[in-house]
């Protein structure tokens, strides 16, 4: 048991090293994909690809770091990477949006929550789909 805990509670450092890729990627947009290609439609798609593509290979990298691990610690750490994006987003767009109250934050928050849904599905989904590709499991 100790072994599975310890294996997990690694594997939100490799979540750690994945937080800052939400930041380039809002840099991009704001950067290049706003300015230059927004007006076409392949702006905010390979702008999510690029991200995507990011997360890949970074957790390809480190996650293998962590070493052969059992089905349910893959599925516990994709939980807790879930758990993690969601909390990490939401305090980051509260703290951006400064004029805005909890509640009417909280709207505005679940408007937009298909997206960050999706991003923290595909986050979550990373351990496993890693594990999987490497044989660990």
């Amino acid at each position: 048991m100790r072994m599975k805990r310890n294996r997990v509670l690694k594997s939100i450092w490799v979540w750690l090293t994945i937080a800052p890729l939400f930041f380039l990627q809002a840099s991009l947009r704001d950067l290049f994909f706003y300015y230059r290609i927004y007006h076409s439609f392949l702006g905010i798609p390979l702008e999510d690809y690029i991200w995507c593509i990011s997360v890949f290979l970074l957790s390809l990298v480190l996650i293998p770091r962590l070493g052969r691990g059992t089905l349910k610690e893959y599925i516990l750490m994709g939980l807790y990477w879930m758990l993690l994006t969601l909390v990490f987003v939401f305090c980051v767009q509260l703290f951006w949006i400064g004029n805005m109250s909890f509640m009417e934050y909280t709207g505005y928050f679940l408007l937009g929550f298909i997206g960050v849904f999706v991003y923290a599905l595909y986050v979550g989904v990373m351990p496993i789909l890693i594990a999987k590709i490497k044989s660990y499991i």
